[in-house]
């Protein structure tokens, strides 16, 4: 835009410049005889505008010089995006990377952006294109054949994340020229062969029982670290080969292939060999690789749709024998539950009739103790009487011996004078 509008100065003040000198400053009149013999004056042309007369040759120049500018200016600079890398190639033979954001200079060089993450989607045909956006690649899912010889149309996404180092960088800008080849010449051919070599490991019957993850492992190990190289396995004990060791016995009319990964020592520990061509070798690395949803083909939807009538049968025979079982416990507990009344209410009765009898024995002993505290305080008592009466008896006897004393003396005294 600038450089049009620049365009357009240049020559309105090229123009200008050029016609300077054929602008009136005022009216021009010449004079011719009319048929009556006078002199009359006719105008020959009019006055230049004010405006135009203003325009000298400095102001035409300086005007040439505005539009040049801005001709210039996107030729010098340009605004780096945010979330974009920029390879400049200067017209005299170098280049530069741009990684940050705002305004640069690349002197009428040549700009390859590439966004900082690339993401790409390959949707189903029943998939509806609103995801679509300048930012995300939207491709068809290709069909796979998985080990069990089941096909399957693989809808996944990836997001592809550049290197920061800007050698790296440059060196793949220049290589691909443009984001859009490095997509469709160099990321996607190979997630496209990762992909199929990822679908050989493993079996479409183990993939919807629960090993999803473990494909989507495999998946983006490959996709930035290189692809395995694989070996058909031979026989028909198999085993996983994407991170599990259970084995799987393969139907003996199945047209599959098992495969397995081949391995290396590194630092005395199994590592898989792979081919080389890996993103990472291109300064790219994986941030997300996931699979969204698989088309199976029609064959295999009917086995499974064979496999879920068995699976709900077995699932009705497992409630019916569940609801048997429920139903004999539920009668054992009632049955249970009556026993514990019984035994209840004749433990109750038998401790009534436990506390009557213990209510009973504690008031014999409470009248026995009560007896036995009368009969000691009867003891006493008669005990206490008793010493009273013995004591009463000695004063008396002590008395009596007293007085018995006493006569003798008296008697023994009153003899002399008797006659």
């Amino acid at each position: 835009m600038l450089e049009f509008l620049g365009v357009i100065i240049m020559l309105i003040g090229i123009g200008l410049l050029i016609a300077r000198p054929f602008f009136k400053e005022q009216d021009v009149y010449n004079t011719r005889t009319n048929m009556r013999g006078q002199e009359e004056r006719i105008l020959v042309s009019k006055a230049s505008h004010p405006l135009l007369l203003a325009i000298n040759k400095k102001i035409a120049t300086y005007i040439i010089v505005l539009g040049f500018i801005l001709f210039a200016i996107p030729g010098i600079f340009f605004m780096a995006e945010p979330g974009k890398f920029y390879a400049v190639q200067f017209p005299w033979g170098t280049q530069k990377a741009v990684m940050s954001q705002g305004i640069s200079t690349k002197w009428w060089g040549k700009l390859i952006p590439i966004q900082q993450e690339i993401s790409i989607k390959d949707l189903l045909g029943d998939t509806k294109s609103d995801q679509e956006s300048e930012y995300t690649y939207i491709m068809p899912a290709v069909e796979r054949e998985f080990s069990d010889a089941v096909k399957g149309t693989v809808g996944n996404s990836i997001v592809i994340s550049l290197t920061e180092d800007p050698d790296k960088f440059l060196d793949l800008a220049t290589k691909n020229r443009s984001e859009r080849n490095l997509v469709y010449s160099r990321i996607n051919p190979y997630k496209e062969a990762v992909l199929k070599n990822t679908a050989k490991l493993m079996s479409a019957q183990d993939y919807i029982a629960g090993s999803s993850s473990e494909f989507d492992r495999a998946f983006k190990d490959q996709l930035e670290n290189g692809m395995y190289i694989l070996e058909e396995i031979v026989g028909e004990n198999k085993k996983d080969t994407i991170g599990t060791n259970k084995d799987r016995t393969i139907d003996e009319n199945s047209k599959s292939k098992v495969y397995k990964v081949k391995t290396h020592k590194v630092n005395g520990v199994d590592e898989p060999l792979r081919n080389q061509g890996a993103l990472r070798e291109y300064g790219l690395s994986v941030k997300q690789a996931v699979v969204n949803k698989i088309d199976w083909e029609d064959k295999f939807d009917e086995r499974l749709d064979k496999q879920k009538e068995q699976v709900a049968l077995t699932q009705l025979e497992r409630q019916m024998t569940e609801k048997a079982i429920i139903k004999t416990q539920r009668v054992y507990q009632e049955g249970e539950s009556n026993k514990a009344e019984e035994r209840a209410r004749l433990e109750k009765e038998q401790i009534q009739k436990t506390i009557a009898a213990e209510t009973i024995v504690k008031e014999e002993q409470f009248n026995l103790e009560a007896s036995k505290i009368k009969l000691q305080k009867n003891k006493v008592e008669a005990e206490a009487i008793k010493v009273l009466a013995d004591a009463d008896s000695y004063k008396n006897s002590k008395l009596v011996s007293a007085d018995r004393k006493s006569t003798r003396l008296n008697s023994s005294h009153e003899s002399p004078f008797r006659m």
